[in-house]
């Protein structure tokens, strides 16, 4: 029988899901099998019929993501023994908040992105003893420490898959405004969207796929890392960038308030700010403190692989 059963989505193969699973199977040594499935079981899809709910023995699972646990959650083997990654709110996808707690409920352990999401859902009643904050870990084989802050200059860089939730037409709008600063954004699919907006036009604006060489290259000459998000689970990049020294300015999304732990105010904004507040934050953004960039530091796949066999530890005994 296996010690771990992975179970994540093919489609997020290649993406920070995926990447989740592949390092942490290479950190926790114990007998682990994994299960790339063909679908991230999103709701009604007459093709989710054809997928056995079937799933090899395992003293333990692991799932990244709420709706795939939700495709066997009819087991009560596999849900005592289950571990669920939960990185954002996506409703109606995931259902309301009471549908949502009442499957997390079955599982062994919910591993939350952030405490904003967790405290949701322990106040709708969620099992507080079920719950987990893990944030997210730092690829240090893709991230480094760069040159002193001060020093930098007035570079903004960007990095997200595109997408609704990453609030592209307020991002332009605030590119648009700071001319006299220089922004790069790291991404993937944006092509068609910087088109329309005819973002080649922009003197102060750059576009490059989003890779190791891209992170590793740039957020360490960044002065700021900037996300405009609407619905987030960290973003991961958050703390990359951090860690190579750039300092955030944020949306009030995801696990910000968790990471940046002083001036909070000067470096996260509300999901309702207008350009005008975002404006002012750039300009006044002060350097990460200390402690903060001491904190960042932990921000480990170590850290997260002691997180699961701790968990591994405490359901087998």
């Amino acid at each position: 029988m296996l010690d771990i059963l992975w179970v994540g989505s093919v489609r997020n193969f290649n993406w920070i899901l995926g990447n989740w699973i592949k390092e942490l199977r290479n950190r926790i040594p114990l007998r682990n099998g994994v299960m790339w499935m063909p679908l991230t079981f999103a709701k009604h899809r007459p093709i989710n019929r054809i997928i056995p709910k079937l799933l090899p023995k395992s003293r333990m699972y692991f799932f990244s993501y709420p709706l795939m646990f939700a495709w066997y959650s009819g087991d009560s083997y596999i849900c005592r023994r289950a571990i669920v990654l939960y990185t954002h709110d996506e409703q109606p996808e995931l259902g309301t908040d009471h549908e949502q707690v009442e499957l997390l409920n079955k599982a062994f352990k919910i591993h939350f992105f952030s405490s904003l999401d967790a405290n949701r859902l322990i106040s709708e009643g969620l099992a507080e003893s079920k719950v987990r904050i893990v944030n997210g870990a730092i690829d240090i084989g893709v991230t480094s420490i760069g040159r002193d802050w001060k020093s930098r200059s007035n570079l903004v860089v960007m990095a997200s898959r595109f997408g609704y939730r990453k609030n592209p037409e307020f991002l332009f709008s605030i590119i648009k405004r700071l001319t006299d600063w220089d922004f790069l954004l790291l991404g993937r699919g944006w092509n068609a969207f910087l088109k329309e907006k005819e973002a080649q036009s922009l003197t102060n604006f750059d576009y490059r796929e989003l890779n190791k060489i891209s992170i590793k290259d740039n957020f360490s000459l960044a002065k700021l890392f900037l996300s405009t998000s609407i619905l987030e689970g960290g973003p991961i990049p958050l703390l990359e960038s951090m860690y190579s020294g750039a300092s955030p300015v944020v949306s009030n999304t995801g696990f910000a308030q968790d990471v940046i732990l002083e001036n909070k105010t000067q470096h996260i904004f509300s999901l309702n700010s207008e350009v005008d507040d975002v404006e002012t934050l750039i300009r006044n953004c002060p350097q990460l403190s200390e402690r903060n960039i001491s904190h960042v530091q932990q921000f480990s796949w170590d850290r997260i692989a002691r997180i699961v066999y701790e968990d591994f530890s405490d359901l087998v005994g």
